[in-house]
């Protein structure tokens, strides 16, 4: 019987029960055109792997298997086109460059011979779904659009979000501050959205005041081991205070400041009380006239003095004992940070900065600062140059002009406190 005189049904019929076609395929022209029919592929993939894995083996044979019509040919008679397989295709697509693979080859391997090169990318296969075409993609998320129910996201209110949490403490759940911090960096780039939402609820489980619970949710996102270098969480904070902001971190800032002051006494290890992040967004949010600022810079003033004298006592390493070089960098990056910005010394330092040695300390008091407020040549240049920092991301800020009421009550008291030096010890001023 002459096989042209078949029908093509019966032909697909045939095909489809047909395990490897490839033979079929190269020893007859009739059976390649009934092979590259989109009804044939669609029959012989959902027969061989069934209609719940027929998208997926599809896919695996590539741009040569599938094109647009055996995709709408698949989806017409069954195949299942999942949530999973969705997520699958978006993941892979385009994911495949063979550009990029042969220069990765080429600097990897060491290899400029083309052929060389040709026959390494022969070998490597290209990714499942990420060589189909672009219309056969577009297709799949198009139905998959038109099937699937989108669900948005509905912001909860208080009462949800309390629920939730109430149920949550029946069955013994503690919301302690560390929990609520936590949470806090979890959605900390959403907080705009939520922020005020989810602290609300979290007053009510507590069952505290506004001002205390602010306080004591500042003094536990200053943990250590809540350290971050994002400021979201601390932005927020800032906001959610309301009243007076710079009272309520001055608050929190000499707790932590009188808390370590004796511990370091006692250790001897130049250490910052806080983190060197929190005290840039210190600088950054408050300025650098603010009350806050100025204390943040007296602490971070005592751990750069003390790196210098323990630097001092041992003169074989570049970074004293009991710090990592994380932590010097950290200390000496934020130093430079506060002595760009503004001239935070004061005649009360002096006695600390007696102790020094080394010329990051003295430098911008006694080269710049102090021949700027006297009207002397300067001989020191600012801005420092700051540690190159991946965990940091420190503005480089160029000194500013002191204003002229703070600038003369200035002059009077160094001019005072160097009187006082000049005449301890018996030298004319």
């Amino acid at each position: 019987m002459d096989q042209r005189k078949i029908p093509v049904n019966i032909k697909i019929n045939i095909f489809r029960y047909i395990k490897n076609p490839l033979n079929l395929i190269l020893s007859c022209k009739e059976w390649r055109n009934v092979a590259n029919n989109s009804e044939a592929k669609a029959e012989w993939i959902i027969s061989n792997h069934g209609k719940a894995h027929a998208l997926f083996h599809a896919v695996k044979l590539g741009p040569f298997f599938i094109d647009l019509p055996t995709a709408q040919a698949l989806i017409t008679k069954g195949a299942v086109l999942s949530r999973y397989f969705v997520q699958r295709l978006l993941l892979h697509y385009g994911s495949y460059d063979p550009t990029l693979i042969g220069l990765k080859i080429t600097h990897n391997v060491g290899q400029i011979d083309p052929n060389r090169i040709k026959s390494l990318q022969q070998k490597i296969r290209a990714p499942w779904a990420s060589d189909i075409q672009l219309s056969v993609f577009a297709y799949f998320l198009t139905m998959a659009q038109n099937q699937f129910e989108t669900i948005e996201w509905v912001r909860p209110d208080v009462k949800a979000i309390t629920e939730r949490l109430m149920e949550l403490v029946e069955l013994k759940f503690q919301l302690n501050y560390n929990v609520i911090i936590k949470i806090l960096y979890l959605f900390e780039d959403r907080l705009e959205d939520i922020g005020e939402t989810l602290m609300e609820s979290f007053m009510y489980i507590k069952q505290d005041t506004r001002e205390n619970f602010s306080d004591l949710c500042l003094i536990e996102s200053l943990k250590p081991h809540h350290n971050s270098n994002k400021y979201q969480v601390w932005d927020f904070l800032y906001v959610f205070v309301q009243n007076n902001p710079e009272i309520a971190f001055n608050k929190v800032l000499n707790h932590y400041l009188k808390k370590n002051e004796n511990l370091i006494k006692e250790s001897e290890i130049p250490k910052l009380s806080l983190s060197s992040n929190f005290y840039d967004w210190i600088i950054k949010t408050f300025g650098s006239d603010a009350q806050n600022t100025k204390l943040c810079f007296e602490d971070i003033l005592k751990a750069r003095i003390g790196i210098d004298k323990q630097l001092q006592q041992n003169t074989n390493g570049d970074i004293p004992p009991g710090i990592n070089q994380h932590e010097f960098h950290a200390i000496c990056n934020i130093y430079k940070v506060y002595c760009n910005t503004s001239n935070f010394y004061l005649p009360s330092h002096l006695v600390m900065i007696s102790q020094c040695t080394s010329q990051e300390i003295l430098a911008p008091l006694f080269k710049y600062y102090l021949p700027d407020l006297f009207n002397v040549e300067k001989t020191f240049e600012l801005p420092m140059q700051v540690f190159d920092d991946s965990d940091n991301n420190y503005n480089h800020i160029f000194p500013k002009s002191t204003k002229k009421k703070r600038k003369k009550r200035l002059l009077k008291e160094w001019n005072q406190a160097l009187y006082d030096i000049s005449a301890h010890n018996n030298t004319q001023f």
